[in-house]
């Protein structure tokens, strides 16, 4: 081949490339949303910012296009491949189609093998088959149109076409056979186990199977339950361990293993069996080093070498016996602490670790996993660790964070908040301002409500508070009064926010409304500025073109505030000149007047201003 002949070649190619991905940007804007079936929608991110159930699936939009893709060769009927004409939207409106699925390994072991929706028409990307279409020729040079088999096991030409972009398709997809392009099949597997047993035994004997040299984690675990923590994978952990310490929690359990049957990073791998072997080990004997939880039974026979007496005492005391102690003599002072443990309710986890950062006493709950990662001083705060602050962790509300043996001989500088005790002697001095009183601190927080679908606490802080709009602000502050495990409501914990400081009246008007309503009815006539009763606007829907999110009514929001964050979070879904906060009472919006003038006229005349 000449030089000039190969200059030739590689502009044609080029041209027709450019062509080709311009006819088909134009080809997606001729769409139609009209095909809405009630099919499985994947979420690959597994966002569960909108909602829905443990597994990543939400309401699926299907695209059926007009005209297929520009330049696209037509397929034969009985050609076992992926449908060029196949199209899905993923929960942030973005298109995907059967290339996309094959892109990562992990994404299509969960996608192929769970459903029909997608293995079917993506029967290439899922394994199900590997021929060449037979009816796809592509441009080799001016006039020169070759197929599949011109390929054939020439190394020359797999590397020169197979990834390349020609005649509205990429030849690699339409020659995975000749390009060596073919994909594992992938098994479907089921989420529920079968309603009996099978009909007949296994007839084959169990093998006993080496390990494997490298570790490899289970592709298809992820956490089970119903928290903010399920639906982790191993590849989400990666190897960041403090996940297996947390995950290994028997709630966090799914397909019988836990994190530490399944990860790699955790100690596990797909392998890794959870029955018991049927060949017991050979060598029974001690271990290396001592286990950090005790037996569950007691030995047959004593240690033979006594452990070696400690040369300082702990810094710690010892967690509770099962046994009390017997004294000699009572107490010479009554004790400090209340019978019942407290949480501290003011403290949480410092740090600047997202996940870790900003934990509460009641976020630990019961889980024991959190204690032994917020223990690490990195997530120190208000002088206190996890097991400082929290009942769960072995701390309380009363647990002291070692003062020193004698007070200071003067202030180092004035805190930035009241201290939540007042001081035990008075000052010298009167202050030359008077008290601030209406301080809050934005990292402060309160309880909201409890979540709709699984009746968790919903904990917010003060800092969230000032983000929301007017109208869910003095919803929140006036009707959500209610205290959970002491943690106050936003009222008496965001009281600058709230506006619920108290104050001496004040000659001069406030140049805004106030959020919360007055303690005592004022003596002018006004019109109420809101309706006593929240009412939905019947005719309002979301607008924008996004199949997903448009056309989203009062009624099917219902109770769901997760809508709301969504629709409010960008003005395009607005409609008829309202946001969903106008519009819809769950989202704390009202009926209020209407940016357009109204096209019948009222009964009664509008008052006259003055």
């Amino acid at each position: 081949m000449t030089a000039y002949n190969f200059i030739c070649i590689a502009f044609v190619t080029a041209l027709q490339f450019l062509c080709e991905v311009t006819g088909e940007e134009a080809a997606l804007t001729d769409l139609r949303f009209e095909n809405k079936n009630d099919l499985r929608f994947y979420d690959d991110d597994a966002d569960d910012s909108l909602g829905g159930d443990d597994d990543f699936y939400f309401q699926i939009t299907l695209i059926e296009e007009e005209e297929k893709i520009l330049g696209a060769s037509i397929q034969s009927e009985n050609f076992c491949g992926n449908d060029l004409n196949f199209f899905f939207l993923d929960v942030k409106g973005v298109k995907r189609n059967c290339a996309w699925v094959r892109g990562s390994e992990n994404r299509r072991q969960r996608l192929c093998g769970r459903d029909d929706v997608i293995c079917e028409p993506c029967k290439q990307s899922c394994g199900h088959c590997c021929e060449d279409d037979p009816n796809y020729t592509f441009t080799v040079s001016i006039e020169n149109e070759r197929s599949c088999d011109w390929i054939g096991s020439d190394p020359t030409r797999k590397a020169t076409y197979c990834e390349t972009q020609n005649n509205g398709r990429r030849v690699q997809d339409a020659c995975p056979k000749s390009c060596d392009f073919c994909f594992d099949f992938v098994e479907k597997y089921s989420d529920v186990p079968s309603s009996g047993p099978s009909s007949a035994p296994t007839l084959t004997a169990p093998t006993q199977s080496e390990a494997p040299s490298e570790c490899q984690d289970d592709p298809n675990w992820e956490s089970g339950g119903s928290t903010t923590f399920s639906g982790v994978s191993c590849a989400s952990i990666g190897d960041a361990t403090e996940w297996c310490v947390l995950l290994a929690d028997s709630v966090y359990e799914n397909f019988s293993k836990t994190v530490n049957q399944a990860c790699c990073a955790c100690g596990g791998s797909r392998f890794q069996t959870t029955v018991p072997s049927l060949v017991p080990t050979e060598i029974i004997g001690g271990t290396a080093h001592p286990t950090f939880d005790p037996s569950t039974y007691s030995s047959s026979s004593p240690s033979s070498i006594p452990s070696n007496a400690s040369r300082s005492p702990s810094t710690k005391p010892s967690g509770t016996t099962s046994i009390p102690s017997i004294s000699s003599s009572p107490t010479k002072q009554t004790s400090s602490s209340p019978s019942i443990c407290q949480d501290d309710p003011d403290w949480f986890s410092g740090g600047s670790t997202p996940i870790f950062s900003g934990v509460s006493c009641a976020d630990i709950g019961t889980t024991s996993g959190w204690c032994e990662i917020l223990a690490d001083d990195k997530y120190e705060n208000f002088s206190k660790t996890a097991d400082q602050a929290c009942c769960a962790c072995g701390g309380s509300r009363f647990q002291s964070a070692a003062p020193l043996s004698s007070p200071s001989s003067s202030p180092v500088k004035i805190t930035e908040y009241p201290s939540m005790i007042p001081s035990e002697k008075k000052s010298n001095k009167p202050s030359q301002e008077p008290t601030q009183n209406c301080i809050e601190n934005s990292k402060s927080k309160f309880y909201y409500r409890k979540n709709q679908v699984n009746s968790e606490p919903v904990i917010r802080t003060c800092e969230w508070l000032e983000s929301r709009n007017v109208w869910n602000k003095n919803d929140i502050c006036s009707n959500y009064l209610e205290t959970y495990d002491n943690i106050k409501p936003a009222r008496e914990v965001c009281r600058k926010t709230c506006e619920s400081c108290k104050s001496e009246i004040s000659a001069i008007p406030s140049s805004r409304p106030s959020l919360l309503p007055s303690d005592s009815p004022i003596i002018s006539r006004t019109t109420s500025p809101l309706p006593t009763d929240c009412i939905d606007d019947a005719s309002w829907k979301s607008g924008s073109s996004e199949p997903v999110f448009s056309g989203v009514s009062c009624r099917y929001i219902g109770t769901d505030t997760l809508w709301c964050e969504a629709l409010i979070a960008d003005r395009k879904y607005d409609n008829f000149g309202k946001t969903v906060a106008d519009a819809c009472c769950t989202c704390a919006g009202y009926e209020v007047a209407s940016v357009a003038p109204s096209t019948v006229a009222t009964g009664v005349p509008s008052p006259v201003l003055t």
